[in-house]
């Protein structure tokens, strides 16, 4: 039996969000994610951290997949686009670094 590697992904950039949409300084990734996505279907992370996945979808909100290193976001990402997502997938798969205030 012989397997097939499938080719590398482009290389994606990650966008810094600084910026969220209220005052407070919170205190925590997953706290912080909320509050950036607050229309996301679901947020998650079996361990959350200052790198996410951010999913966009046609009919509904983002799905947001929290991880603990970009290496780890990476891998996340690259299973995102290669069919990991449903049937509304807008094709809009990010990479983004959230930095507490």
């Amino acid at each position: 039996m012989t397997t097939t590697e499938l080719p590398p992904l482009p290389p994606r950039p990650v966008v810094t969000y600084t910026r969220h949409n209220c005052e407070r300084n919170h205190r925590t990734f997953s706290a912080l994610a909320k509050c950036i996505w607050p229309d996301a279907i679901w947020i998650a992370g079996y361990t959350p951290g200052q790198f996410a996945t951010v999913s966009y979808c046609f009919w509904e909100g983002p799905t947001v997949m929290q991880w603990a290193t970009e290496e780890d976001a990476r891998r996340g990402i690259a299973f995102i686009d290669r069919g990991g997502c449903s049937h509304s997938c807008a094709h809009d798969h990010r990479i983004v670094r959230m930095v507490l205030p």
